[in-house]
Parts: C-alpha cells; sequence; structure tokens
C-alpha cells in the first residue's frame, strides 16, 4: 500500500460522516452541506472540475497539463494494472462501447497485455 493511502482514507471517512448519502461519495449539495444527505444528483461534473483546476493553479502545476481528464486516465490505468476486468473498467467509466475503454487506457507493461 503506497504510505500515502492511508491518509487519504481518513480524509474520505472524515467526509463520509459529514456527507454520508447512501448512493454517492460526492453527492450535489446546498451551502453549509444542508442537503449532501439528500442530494438526488452526484456533485456535477463543472464542480469536480473547477476543484481540481484550482489545486493545479495552487500547486504551479497548469503547464504540466494536469486535468480532471488526466486523474480520469490515470485511475483507469491504475485499474487495469491491478488486474480489474475491462469491462468492468469500461462501467466505471461510463462508456458504451469496450473500444471506447481500450482507446482511452494507457496499457502499461504490468498489464501484462501487449495488444487488446
Amino acid at each position: 500500500m503506497p504510505r500515502d493511502s492511508p491518509q487519504t482514507l481518513q480524509m474520505l471517512r472524515a467526509h463520509w460522516a459529514t456527507h454520508r448519502h447512501p448512493q454517492w461519495l460526492f453527492p450535489a449539495e446546498g451551502r453549509n452541506h444542508q442537503q449532501a444527505a439528500t442530494a438526488e444528483r452526484p456533485m456535477s461534473e463543472s464542480t469536480v472540475q473547477d476543484c481540481i483546476k484550482k489545486v493545479v493553479d495552487e500547486l504551479g502545476w497548469a503547464k504540466r497539463g494536469v486535468s480532471t481528464h488526466t486523474l480520469r486516465h490515470c485511475f483507469a490505468t491504475h485499474l487495469l494494472e491491478a488486474g480489474v476486468n475491462l469491462r468492468q473498467i469500461q462501467k466505471y467509466l461510463g462508456h458504451s462501447t469496450l473500444m471506447s475503454t481500450t482507446i482511452y487506457l494507457h496499457l502499461t507493461s504490468e498489464t501484462g497485455c501487449g495488444v487488446l
């Protein structure tokens, strides 16, 4: 386990303790988290993108090309390297076709797959 995983898990648990939505880890919410537990939809894409852009700017990583798409790509690659089935990754990413998933993923030598 990477050494920062316990810290990340602790942060996610603290987040869950204040939101406790039965379906989404990051629900849409009103001011002061008032509606988080009863939200009818997940947090919007633009909210996630704005948060990531703010962090990237604060870290001075804007010139590195780090974006929401970068994190999504890394997530998919790590799932593949961990042995998660490609069809399951397709489902997680919301792709309608498997071809979209295979194009999207950055295959590494760790996957043991040279060709899909």
